[in-house]
């Protein structure tokens, strides 16, 4: 069984096997690759400059079958209100029979429905949904955490005296990305820390940002595909747009696939700070 779900905001329509709306045939579209390129005078074949993976549209064909003709008209009217083009960036869940993933959506074209069926009780209709990051997502993130308590030993015992069993961890992380392609990040920086950085050793690109965070402030800073940006919530409650105190030599990086090696350290006061980590393995097919 197939399932998709278009959710936008707190509206949503599902495209099941069930009636009222029946998924009758399901096209997830290709991802494909994108070239720009050179041609040389007198040589043969090109030079890539760069390359990129382009969108997504994915073509749902449906059968509308309801059991009067005026629940027909009631469902068309909420059908034609949530999966209409003025509808950005939704949220799209599709359920293979096995695990669900998401991919970000807006529907392509207002639906245009076709003949009657069964005495004005059913008609056909198909949406197109185009998907600017093709990726098909984890519905849950893979969170990590810089320093945090790991237990060295666990007993039922109560001791009075003063023993360690458990320590704090490092400042580096080894990250596995185990989706098809890069991962786009949310990071949370928790003061006091002056001038944090957040470094993928990997890929050797980092993130500055030239502030100072105080005790019970933060720093949120994403880099996820097409919506990348950082904002500090102060102890006032205050929260803003903190773009511009990122420095020039700052990249938004994302996690290449497989192993990652990140690091968080600042110029002053990182032994008390404390840095999250999350983000979502993406695939090519679903």
């Amino acid at each position: 069984m197939q399932k998709l779900t278009f959710r936008w905001q707190n509206q949503e329509i599902c495209l099941s096997d069930r009636s009222p709306i029946i998924l009758s045939s399901l096209n997830l579209g290709e991802a494909y690759r994108e070239n720009i390129s050179n041609k040389n005078w007198g040589s043969s074949g090109v030079s890539v400059v760069s390359s990129k993976v382009g969108a997504r549209t994915i073509t749902a064909r449906c059968t509308l079958l309801c059991k009067s003709e005026k629940e027909l008209f009631d469902m068309r009217k909420k059908i034609t209100s949530v999966l209409n083009p003025a509808r950005h960036d939704g949220t799209l869940f599709y359920f293979n029979g096995f695990k669900e993933y998401q991919i970000a959506a807006s529907v392509e074209t207002s639906i245009v429905f076709e003949e009657f069926l069964g005495g004005r009780r059913g008609q056909f209709f198909t949406v197109r949904f185009f998907c600017k990051n093709p990726l098909f997502l984890e519905p849950l993130e893979v969170q990590k955490e810089f320093r945090e308590t790991l237990p060295m030993i666990i007993f039922p015992l109560t001791i009075k005296e003063n023993l360690v069993f458990s320590s704090l961890s490092g400042t580096e992380l080894r990250v596995n990305n185990r989706g098809d392609a890069e991962a786009g990040v949310r990071i949370e920086v928790f003061g006091p820390v002056r001038n944090p950085v957040i470094e993928n050793q990997t890929t050797g690109e980092k993130i500055v940002l030239q502030t100072s965070l105080l005790g019970g402030e933060k720093a949120v800073i994403t880099t996820h595909f097409s919506d990348k940006k950082v904002v500090i919530y102060r102890q006032s409650g205050e929260s803003f747009n903190a773009f511009h105190l990122i420095s020039s030599e700052t990249v938004f990086f994302s996690l290449a696939s497989g192993i990652n090696r990140v690091r968080f350290y600042g110029s002053q006061g990182d032994d008390l700070a404390r840095c999250k980590m999350a983000f979502r393995e993406g695939y090519f097919a679903a």
